[in-house]
């Protein structure tokens, strides 16, 4: 069944526009601006909805921390496997990354600073109700504070006492700290971010023509690779469910419990009897799970399993979503019924097997339309 986009979004088949006279809204185009594109006006005959901020996210370089181990026969220099503790202090750099967000660009209608509803944690940003433009209104994206990445200094590789170690963990990626020696220098940079705002266009006539009809509804995942809006085709992306990191197994133990009236096997109910109860020690692997708009990574809440994620694409425009995954540091496997806790504080009942790969992917729902 064909759902036009006036009534799917509760428009009124009518508004007052100008000097009294009745109009409708004929759906026209979906816009997308961002710090780059300026001052932007709404043109004469046209009416502007701005139903969502987005922020985007890159890596950067946040700081460094200096230390001078010696080398000894248990844990020798990595880089020239000096073992003894004769040797020469050799200075080692590990570089941490940080996200540096655009969450805190001011937007600006008509030269005034708008109010945005901003979630504390690293969130999406979202209007605090759909903000609509008559022709002549303007619209800015301001830029927000840069963040400069710092730089790698260069540590020789030589005899024992001048080698230097670099880690450097990758961002956005699960794979290990990548130590290098004798690394070249890696200058310093400024990493600039951008918001998104998205933007329903409408033409104000008497008698309108098109409309947008429902055609079909997509989810994606990350093995679904990039995702480009066909020709002649409107997504709204509806809906996000995930968790930005995944949990590994670090380590496990066993203990053999008696059950009793008093405490009883809290997944089978059992008094009598003993039962195995499996302690797994949990931490968080990597935070590598997102989602690109036209490859540029952008912002959703953490820790968030369904969140509203209101944003229209035009034909043309690509979406991407990334996963996780990591290997378990110590295999378990649950049997059904059995009894263990998370980091000792969160009981659950099996089954449930913790070997191998952890893997995990955001899911997407997208609601495809087609103009009329």
């Amino acid at each position: 069944m064909k759902v036009s986009l006036i009534s799917l979004m509760l428009f009124c088949s009518a508004a007052k526009i100008g000097y009294g006279q009745t109009q409708s809204l004929e759906f026209s185009r979906v816009l997308l601006f961002n710090s780059d594109s300026g001052s932007v006006t709404v043109p004469s005959g046209k009416v502007w909805k701005v139903i969502a901020v987005i922020d985007e996210t890159k890596p950067y370089r946040s700081s460094v921390s200096v230390s001078y181990p010696r080398g000894n026969a248990s844990t020798p220099d990595a880089c020239n496997g000096c073992a003894n503790s004769s040797c020469n202090n050799r200075e080692m750099r590990s570089y941490s990354w940080s996200d540096c967000s655009s969450r805190y660009a001011a937007i600006y209608i008509n030269g005034q600073e708008a109010a945005l509803e901003n979630y504390q944690s690293t969130s999406l940003v979202r209007l605090k109700a759909p903000l609509w433009l008559k022709a002549g209104d303007s619209l800015q994206v301001g830029h927000s504070a840069p963040c400069y990445s710092i730089p790698v200094v260069q540590q020789p590789t030589g005899s024992c006492g001048n080698c230097g170690t670099i880690f450097n963990e990758n961002y956005n990626d699960c794979t290990p700290d990548v130590r290098q020696c004798g690394t070249s220098a890696i200058p310093g940079a400024v990493v600039r971010v951008s918001r998104w705002v998205n933007v329903l266009e409408f033409d104000a006539t008497a008698n309108p023509q098109s409309s947008l009809s429902f055609v079909q509804v997509h989810t994606f995942s990350a093995s679904d690779g990039i995702q480009t809006v066909p020709g002649n085709r409107q997504w709204k992306l509806a809906k996000i469910m995930g968790n930005s990191q995944i949990q590994q197994v670090q380590s496990h133990s066993t203990q053999t419990i008696q059950a009793s009236p008093a405490q009883p096997n809290p997944c089978t109910g059992d008094t009598t009897g003993t039962y195995t109860r499996w302690d797994l020690q949990m931490g968080s692997c990597c935070n590598g799970s997102g989602i690109k708009l036209n490859g540029t990574h952008l912002r959703y809440r953490d820790q968030v399993y369904f969140e509203d994620y209101n944003l229209w694409l035009s034909a043309g425009n690509s979406i991407e979503l990334e996963g996780s995954s990591c290997s378990h540091n110590s295999g378990v496997s649950i049997p059904a019924q059995g009894v263990y806790y998370l980091n000792n504080n969160q009981m659950r009942c099996g089954p449930a097997q913790f070997t191998g790969t952890a893997t995990f992917s955001p899911l997407l729902s997208v609601l495809e339309f087609e103009k009329q």
